[in-house]
């Protein structure tokens, strides 16, 4: 084989001092006991051994092995993998990382391991401690795995896997984010507090709220939710502020069932301001439900006569059922709000508003109503979108990114309209606004099993595109390239638009697209991408 180009890691030798050089194969054999070395910077086709006890320290450091199909770092004896800042490693074979005895992790950070997806079994990495016996590699939301790979005095957390294709090979890959355990971690009942509360890192909640107080996550902190009942009885109006409130980026952990809805109408389940990042994971159940605002996202301040806009969401795990009110998406934008980038990674979601059932809410004169990329790499999602609003994408004169499907079960059903709106896409104009999307991806994966695509509607004689624009309307709206696997299908849906008949599209490469309508009692128009047989 031929070797590609390569380019060296930037290595700080700790232990030993002096520098070793790599042989013909691009490895740095390593003999020293407790070697200690940090890597830096971006590497190609270069790899690890180390025959002792050994440290490996990566800080902001990414590479890809490239034509060397094997691990970057291989111990043959116990090894402390340290994290810090964000690092990536890509390989093409089973594992990125592995110790023939103990391997721990230590740091505040985060290590993403992409490799072969044949091999998704030992989750990037392998050792005694940590392999397809005990790594819960069937689990394909976030975990906590701290318990087999967290060094002393840290905790471990594993993001739900996601899939690609390099052109070559089908990779999976995970973020593992490692950080310091809490000084003081603790438990707090929410039937104890009297005042606003601001919950610190490693803070479990459990309980029902007695009292009409804000209770808001410190930035940065993980918080678990474990039994949590906060304003479950939708008293509306009794405080300015959301059920749950993000002071900045936020790290959610269910356990057990947890109902939360806004302290005011106009505000959501949860809140994560603008710019910041909630992720939502574990293995519990969450309600969130707003009345005119999201149920997670943003919403509408009526007194102050503004938008409450709000960051990216990312649900990584966990069985969410999130309720949108009056004008709003189940999760995303409220009237006339912003919302950022919105992922959903593992878990089962249910999202449903008045608006749309992820995305945009809806229009409002006075401000521009957008959502930004919505992407779906696994999980099982059912959105259901308001009157008039698409189940995925942009409301009527609001505007929306790239809507890229890669993974999971997704079902997407727009509300009633006489003309029929895209399930998964974007509606009509409203007042003098357009209705605008980015691209729609359709991509195969290995854990592709089916979108379906279902315009809802009122008229017995009009059926819209169930992916893409609105009904006729094209020269009003706009949305971008639509491709299912690659394969272009034209922004305007004309490959499958249809009248009361089945239309085979075609196979494209792993997916197999099928339009139908249902009976002449409710002609819904319909899209279904299954893998092909």
């Amino acid at each position: 084989m031929v070797k590609q180009q390569g380019l060296k890691p930037v290595i700080i030798w700790n232990n030993p001092t002096t520098a070793v050089e790599p042989d013909n194969d691009r490895i740095y054999k390593i003999s020293t006991d407790n070697a200690d070395i940090t890597l830096s910077g971006k590497s190609v086709g270069y790899g690890f051994n180390l025959t002792e006890n050994a440290t490996v320290r990566v800080k902001d450091y990414s590479t890809n092995l490239g034509w060397l199909s094997t691990t970057l770092i291989t111990a043959h004896k116990n090894l402390t993998l340290d994290v810090s800042g964000t690092n990536r490693i890509k390989t093409n074979s089973g594992y990125s990382v592995m110790s023939d005895f103990q391997l721990k992790l230590s740091g505040s950070g985060s290590i993403t391991l992409i490799t072969a997806s044949n091999l998704k079994f030992y989750c990037g990495m392998f050792s005694k401690n940590y392999n397809e016996t005990n790594n819960q590699y069937t689990t394909t939301s976030g975990i906590d795995v701290s318990e087999q790979l967290a060094a002393s005095g840290y905790k471990v957390y594993r993001s739900a896997i996601s899939y690609d294709y390099d052109g070559t090979i089908e990779l999976s890959s995970w973020t593992y984010y490692v950080s310091p355990v809490a000084e003081n971690e603790q438990t707090i009942d929410l039937s104890s507090l009297t005042a606003d509360t601001v919950v610190p890192d490693g803070t479990t909640l459990t309980g029902t709220l007695g009292n009409n107080v804000k209770i808001s996550i410190a930035d940065g902190a993980t918080v678990t939710l474990n039994d949590v009942s906060i304003n479950a009885d939708h008293a509306w109006n009794t405080g300015d502020y959301a059920g749950l409130n993000c002071e900045g980026n936020a790290y959610i952990y269910l356990s057990g069932e947890n109902t939360i809805s806004g302290f005011n109408a106009d505000y959501p389940g949860i809140h994560v301001p603008v710019g910041k990042t909630l992720f939502i994971s574990g293995s519990g159940k969450l309600t969130a439900r707003g009345e005119y605002s999201a149920g997670i996202g943003g919403g509408y301040d009526f007194n102050a006569n503004k938008p409450i806009d709000c960051g990216n969401i990312t649900i990584e795990g966990g069985d969410i059922t999130a309720i949108g009110g009056i004008s709003a998406a189940g999760i995303g934008g409220g009237m006339g709000s912003s919302c950022g980038n919105i992922t959903i990674m593992g878990g089962t979601v249910d999202a449903s508003g008045d608006g749309t059932g992820i995305g945009c809410g809806a229009y409002d004169s006075d401000y521009d109503a957008s959502c930004g990329n919505i992407t779906i790499t696994g999980g099982t999602v059912i959105a259901q979108g308001g009157q008039g609003s698409p189940g995925i994408g942009a409301t009527s004169g609001t505007t929306c990114g790239n809507i890229t499907i890669s993974g999971g079960d997704v079902e997407a059903t727009s509300g009633s309209s006489i003309n029929g709106i895209a399930a998964i896409g974007c509606a009509g104009m409203k007042g003098n606004k357009r209705s605008v999307c980015g691209d729609i991806s359709i991509v195969n994966s290995p854990l592709f099993i089916k979108v379906k695509a279902t315009v809802g509607h009122f008229s017995d004689n009009i059926s819209g595109c169930p992916i893409g624009l609105s009904y006729m309307n094209s020269t009003e709206n706009s949305c971008g390239l639509i491709t299912f696997d690659g394969i272009d299908v034209n922004s305007r849906g004309t490959n499958y638009k249809y009248r009361d008949k089945i239309i085979m599209i075609s196979q494209w490469g792993h997916l197999q697209a099928n339009v139908s309508s249902t009976s002449q009692q409710n002609k819904n128009s319909i899209l279904t991408l299954t893998p092909a047989n």
